[in-house]
């Protein structure tokens, strides 16, 4: 299977091209993919196969034997390491105060909020690794992804000059090197009965100015097809980005028949870049 080469290969979960590698630290059949984020082997067969924990676990068991328990034990290690780095991260970074150069990026696109929304914030130096392992220092907009169950989180990192302007930097956005908590978003406002959702932080918040409605973001294609609403949402609003390829739009789509097979209200909107 050309998923396990441990080579740059496409994505089996959300089919980017050549942005996957699985990696297996530590026997744990990690992987990692600069869309999907990073996982163990356990995340790995949930994504692919659509199965939920207890029975990816089941299916692993099957077919390994009693593997899984050294598996399992690396990939404790591993997340906990993982989670230590999400949670640095966000405890070094501070709220967006409108003079910083997170709150100025946000600005030049239009996208000016009183108050900011909580789960943005601006970290005045945040770490950059080159492919050559050489380390440089940025300010960075931090984007903060919870899950549905409110219990984890990822953060997402945009590079960026004191200026505001994006970094000059082969990848200006970065995720932590940990799995996204199933079903979460970046939840830029509180909950409603009515609400939005959007696959990037830009579109939710033009979307929150345009529309007056309170909207979350997922960052990719992939994590807007697995969104779960908040218990207080009946009513959704998907906002689909108006690129050339469609993929954003059908994945507004996919979603849209998901949520209303599940009995929400949907309806849908696609704002142009």
């Amino acid at each position: 299977m050309s998923a396990l080469s441990r080579k740059h290969g496409p994505c089996p979960m959300c089919g980017g091209s050549d942005r996957y590698r699985f990696d297996d630290k530590g026997g744990s059949g990690s992987y990692y993919c600069n869309q999907c984020g990073a996982g163990s082997g356990v995340d790995l067969v949930m994504g692919v196969l659509g199965l939920d924990f207890s029975e990816a676990r089941k299916r692993i068991l099957a077919e390994a034997g009693h593997a899984p328990v050294v598996v399992a034990k690396a990939a404790r290690a591993e997340g906990e390491a993982a989670t230590k780095i999400v949670d640095d991260i966000w405890r070094t970074s501070h709220p967006l105060n409108g003079f910083d150069a997170a709150s100025k990026y946000l600005e030049k696109r239009g996208l000016r909020m009183d108050p900011w929304p909580k789960l943005l914030r601006f970290h005045p130096r945040m770490r950059y690794v080159h492919e050559d392992k050489s380390v440089t220092y940025h300010p960075a907009l931090v984007a903060r992804f919870v899950g549905a169950a409110a219990a984890a989180f990822q953060v997402q990192t945009i590079y960026l000059t004191e200026d505001g302007d994006k970094a000059d930097l082969p990848s200006v956005k970065k995720f932590a090197p940990c799995k996204f908590p199933f079903g979460g978003a970046v939840r830029l406002c509180p909950s409603s009965e009515t609400m939005g959702i959007a696959e990037g932080i830009e579109t939710a918040m033009a979307a929150m100015i345009l529309y007056d409605v309170p909207v979350w973001a997922t960052f990719t294609e992939g994590l807007l097809l697995k969104w779960e609403p908040p218990q207080t949402a009946k009513n959704i609003i998907i906002f689909a980005d108006a690129d050339q390829s469609y993929k954003g739009q059908a994945s507004a789509f996919a979603l849209a028949h998901r949520l209303k097979t599940e009995g929400y209200r949907v309806d849908g909107r696609c704002l142009k870049n």
